[in-house]
């Protein structure tokens, strides 16, 4: 589950047409992704804001590096991708969400 987190939008697009592929209907698919949205308010609040410095250093010293970094999401791009895959979000709760195959 945690591995999302290292994921792009495109990357998890693909994974959701793979699971629409092997679970059956009503199968549950559980994310858990770095919101965007809470990238800031949530880090700088809780004085965490030190792994998105680091990783902006990273991405400065070699740009390819971003493919094993953590990647911020929003829960309307994943939810989108995983409706066109033939998904329906049936809960959310913070940056986790379950995902049911229609």
């Amino acid at each position: 589950m945690s591995v999302f987190i290292h994921l792009n939008l495109y990357d998890m697009a693909c994974y959701f047409e793979e699971f629409n592929r092997i679970l059956k209907p009503g199968g549950k698919v559980v994310f858990d992704f770095a919101d965007c949205n809470r990238l800031f308010s949530r880090f700088r609040n809780h004085g965490n804001d030190q792994l998105f410095r680091e990783h902006t250093g990273y991405y400065k010293e070699n740009p390819a590096s971003l493919a094993g970094l953590v990647q911020f999401n929003s829960a309307r791009g994943i939810t989108q991708v995983a409706h066109d895959a033939g998904f329906k979000r049936i809960k959310r709760r913070g940056h986790v969400m379950v995902f049911k195959r229609r």
